[in-house]
């Protein structure tokens, strides 16, 4: 069972580390070009602007980043952040599946239905 947890923990650590890397240099990639193209605009706390309507939707928040907009890419590496946890999740299930171990597949299983619930059926 030690050697099954030790080829489950590395592709699982290795996923963690280069989506949580990739996630974090695109997001300082947004965040250093909103900078430099809005970083001297005055703020108006008093007033609550949300997002823009293209940037409330995957497809809007993809064709922004594919814009090099700095909010475009905030918003990407944010989402692409969520999607490396839930690729982790799937990772999870298939690893149980290959050493068998049913009770913990069963588990990702209930686990990964319970983001796509929160993700895309929730609201």
């Amino acid at each position: 069972m030690q050697r099954a947890l030790e080829r489950i923990e590395g592709p699982i650590g290795r996923l963690l580390i280069v989506g949580v890397i990739v996630s974090s240099l695109i997001v300082l990639a947004g965040g250093v070009l909103y900078l430099i193209r809005h970083g001297e605009a005055p703020v108006h706390y008093h007033i609550f602007r949300g997002e823009p309507v293209d940037l409330r939707s995957i497809g809007g928040v993809a064709r922004e980043a594919s814009l090099l907009t700095g909010r475009g890419l905030i918003q990407f590496g944010l989402a692409l952040l969520v999607a490396v946890q839930v690729l982790r999740v799937l990772l999870i299930v298939w690893l149980f599946y290959a050493v068998r171990d049913w009770k913990f597949v069963g588990i990702s299983v209930m686990v990964f239905a319970v983001l796509v619930y929160s993700l895309f059926g929730g609201g």
